[in-house]
């Protein structure tokens, strides 16, 4: 098959309920549990200990028969004498928060799929997400309770190829790494009332909030060292990324159609790396093509705007040659707006519903225009 050794992971669909009272007892009954039996773990860590002993294995035996295991599978890499591929896919995984029982958000994602493959010249792992929703359960009704999701479901919402390469090695390429990452057209709906709602729920669930705090530490600390690294010029990583039209939604009212629509056009990031008269210089561009705002299922309000971001550093080198400043070249293309008297209410009510601490100055039964007054039998999606 073109590998030695290979391992093949295919899970089907995972649904399930996170009722933030129950999680809250089973993590109360194990505690208990813990300190109720923390004398007999203790005899039991001892019983093992003794037979141990008595068989003579210790810990330090084990410890170092694992070890030599990992070291001989990193040998055989490193030394061209294997290669490894690894995949894993999921057709469905679901998640319902509920509150008291009763529902509060629902998260879906569907083809998910990961290969790795690794040799002794580096390695490589890919993968797609097909979508990922997340739907506002909270409200019976509402023009945008889908708050995340894809515009058009028959793409990937995103794909990804990452390469690691071994300093030295045949082929390699002057940096450490390479990731590429595109993401399709998504819908993201913003709302401040349900944000507040998601943000309390995971700060009041304790097993999500604690799994939260430590993934965002252990992020956090990697994001350091990596940025030390990069400093160095150590650790190189070369990134292209391609974001296409991304949507965001901005509701005056979620019982109402009223909105604006902020289409943030193709988004394209690449950097690359250049040897030159100073020293090894990193160059990155950043191309936002075709922003527009407009009305929802309305007059554009701005459209076609373009902005362009071009610059460069001098990389520190192993020697005493300190890391350059970061030089910016930024461009924007012609802004032209064309805004109306109703647009301005609508901007002011979205601003106080969804930025500002007071509340819309207006009635929230009068509509801010005569289409949103009119009934309609189904609502539109922008």
């Amino acid at each position: 098959p073109g590998y030695d050794r290979g391992r093949d992971l295919d899970f089907q669909s995972l649904e399930l309920f996170w009722n933030d009272k129950t999680v809250a007892l089973l993590m109360r009954f194990y505690e208990s549990a813990l300190s109720e039996m923390g004398v007999g773990a203790r005899e039991a860590d001892g019983s093992i200990a003794q037979v141990g002993e008595e068989q003579g294995v210790d810990d330090e035996t084990v410890t170092s028969q694992s070890g030599e295991e990992v070291q001989n599978i990193g040998g055989d890499l490193q030394g061209g004498k294997t290669k490894m591929q690894v995949s894993a896919s999921i057709q469905s995984l679901s998640a319902t928060l509920m509150r008291d029982g009763i529902a509060v958000v629902r998260m879906e994602m569907t083809a998910a799929s990961c290969k790795y493959e690794g040799a002794a010249q580096g390695s490589k792992t890919s993968g797609k997400l097909g979508n990922f929703v997340v739907v506002d359960l909270s409200r019976e009704e509402g023009h945008f309770k889908e708050k995340l999701g894809l515009r058009d479901t028959s793409q990937s919402v995103v794909t990804f190829q990452s390469h690691r390469y071994v300093s030295g090695s045949e082929g390699y390429p002057g940096y450490d790494s390479m990731l590429v990452v595109e993401m399709s057209s998504t819908r993201f709906v913003y709302t401040r009332g349900f944000m507040e709602e998601l943000r309390q729920y995971i700060s009041e669930e304790p097993l999500i909030g604690s799994i939260m705090g430590m993934t965002a530490s252990a992020v956090a600390e990697s994001a350091k060292k990596a940025a030390g690294h990069h400093r160095r010029g150590q650790g190189l990583m070369k990134v292209k990324c391609r974001l296409v039209n991304p949507l965001v939604v901005l509701p005056a009212d979620e019982g109402r159609e009223e909105a604006l629509v902020a289409d943030l056009g193709e988004i394209l990031l690449e950097n690359r790396f250049e040897a030159g008269s100073e020293g090894r210089a990193e160059h990155f561009a950043v191309q936002v093509k075709a922003m527009n705002l407009r009305e929802a299922g309305g007059s554009f309000l701005m459209e076609n705007v373009d902005l362009a971001l071009d610059g460069h550093r001098v990389l520190a080198s192993s020697g005493a040659t300190p890391q350059g400043p970061m030089v910016v070249e930024a461009t924007v293309s012609d802004v032209l707006a064309s805004v109306c008297q109703r647009q301005v209410a609508l901007l002011l009510a979205i601003s106080c519903a969804n930025f500002l601490s007071s509340p819309p100055p207006r009635n929230p039964t009068e509509p801010l225009s005569p289409a949103a007054a009119s009934p309609s039998p189904s609502p539109r999606r922008p």
